[in-house]
């Protein structure tokens, strides 16, 4: 017997494809993928939203972090001809802290401050304007084997990317998902798409389209989505209700 029970959730009306996390270079140095292959990727697999979530860590200069202003507005110009939206995010790591968080909800403008709050420790981010007016997400939190590890610092993040495809790293997936749903929290999936060949493993699946930074942080803040993984349709843990 099912030990949980869902809402009545109508799947048909979750028509807008969006995908949580993928990289860019130059500005992502681990990555292969030009802003222009990105969105001809995504538009080729019929996404409406990317969000471009480049690194910004504290072994790289405020130059290197500029450049994701950069291949964001490259790709903006690329996806006018196939009606597509890009969104800025960032994946941020700090100085004093392992892991990864994913914040959604910040622009480019916001970019020098985050490249200070990532050398000057967590902290500073976490008590800044920037963190209150975005959702943050630890990003595939059980990679390399980091199992029995702090899942999320709760002033921190907000939830845990659940589901992560990277295809030449194991993050865990099986074992983060169960732990996402013991613990009740947030979940989001994202691709992390570095190389060629890997675009549009996952994305979230939502009633309206993202219009901006804004309005994407405040449908994942609602919680209202549904996740897809390689065409199959995928409930988040936090959309159920364990029963009594």
């Amino acid at each position: 017997m099912r030990s949980y029970i869902s809402q009545n959730i109508q799947i048909e009306q979750y028509v807008y494809r969006t995908e949580l996390h993928a990289h860019t270079k130059p500005a992502s140095h681990c990555s292969d993928i030009v802003p222009e292959r990105l969105v001809e990727a995504y538009a080729a697999l019929e996404y409406d939203t990317v969000v471009l979530t480049n690194h910004i860590r504290p072994n790289y200069t405020l130059d290197d972090c500029l450049q994701h202003i950069q291949d964001y507005r490259k790709a903006v110009t690329a996806a006018q001809d196939y009606g597509m939206t890009i969104l800025f995010g960032v994946e941020l790591t700090f100085s004093d802290l392992w892991g990864d968080y994913l914040v959604y909800g910040v622009e480019p403008s916001d970019m020098t401050a985050l490249h200070r709050y990532c050398q000057e420790g967590y902290k500073s981010f976490a008590e800044s304007p920037e963190r209150k007016k975005s959702i943050v997400f630890t990003a595939h939190p059980y990679r390399n084997d980091r199992i029995g590890e702090e899942l999320h610092i709760p002033y921190l993040s907000d939830g845990v990317e659940s589901i992560n495809l990277h295809p030449r790293v194991n993050s865990d997936n099986g074992y983060m998902t169960r732990t996402a749903w013991n613990q009740n929290l947030l979940t989001i999936c994202g691709t992390d798409y570095h190389h060629e060949g890997h675009e549009g493993m996952t994305a979230i699946l939502t009633t309206e389209n993202p219009k901006n930074e804004i309005h994407l942080r405040d449908i994942l803040r609602s919680g209202d989505y549904l996740m897809e993984m390689n065409g199959n349709i995928i409930l988040p843990s936090h959309r159920m209700q364990k029963q009594q």
